[in-house]
């Protein structure tokens, strides 16, 4: 509860700022434009934040319940929706997301859950690989479980975080994580994601070589 008070009064705190000077104060036509575009980037942050706080607090509730629903949804298919979503954000970068799919069969899942959990993963990949790099998303078959991966050639991430950043509002480098407009929910929401279905996320990494997120779901 701390956490989430702090995220979001610190946008709070800036939009209440930006707002009385504008009120109290005479300002040129560029700084009232430069100032209503900051309130409005915090704005979006704000409403980004309670959209994810409000997907957590469902996945939640439906974990404790027993009527989870599943379906057969075609592996390609998850890969292929989540490519698109993510295409034109590559782009900016210069990326290219790539896919490698050793499995073509189905998976066992929400297919909508799933979705939002491979591509919280490709975007966060996006966010932080150097523009010109490449994403590769991979399926494979593990006898009892498929596999949905996704490797960056990012700045990696140390061991002794793999458990803390699946954690809510947990970030490594704070600064970064903000100026690249995450909610620090991201992983917290694969994870019960992956709960509800039975299954765990994994990263595996090497400071200064990339990154491996992968989503374990059982058949």
């Amino acid at each position: 509860m701390v956490n989430v008070s702090h995220e979001l009064r610190t946008p709070l705190t800036s939009i209440k700022g930006f707002v009385e000077t504008l009120v109290d104060e005479e300002q040129s036509s560029e700084d009232k434009t430069k100032f209503l575009n900051i309130i409005q980037k915090h704005v979006d942050r704000l409403n980004s934040i309670i959209e994810d706080l409000l997907t957590l607090a469902t996945l939640e509730k439906e974990e404790k319940e027993d009527d989870f629903e599943l379906s057969d949804a075609k592996a390609e298919s998850i890969i292929n929706n989540v490519k698109e979503i993510c295409v034109q954000k590559a782009k900016t970068k210069n990326i290219i997301v790539n896919s490698e799919i050793l499995y073509n069969g189905t998976v066992r899942c929400s297919q909508p859950l799933i979705e939002q959990a491979l591509l919280n993963l490709v975007d966060n990949a996006i966010k932080y690989s150097p523009d010109g790099s490449e994403v590769l998303i991979r399926c494979f078959d593990n006898s009892e479980t498929i596999s949905l991966s996704v490797t960056d050639k990012g700045q990696g991430i140390d061991r002794m975080y793999f458990e803390k950043i699946f954690e809510r509002f947990y970030r490594i480098d704070k600064s970064r994580s903000r100026k690249e407009g995450g909610t620090g929910l991201g992983l917290s929401i694969v994870k019960h994601i992956m709960n509800l279905h039975k299954g765990k996320a994994t990263v595996e990494s090497e400071v200064g070589k990339g990154s491996v997120f992968t989503l374990i779901i059982p058949k």
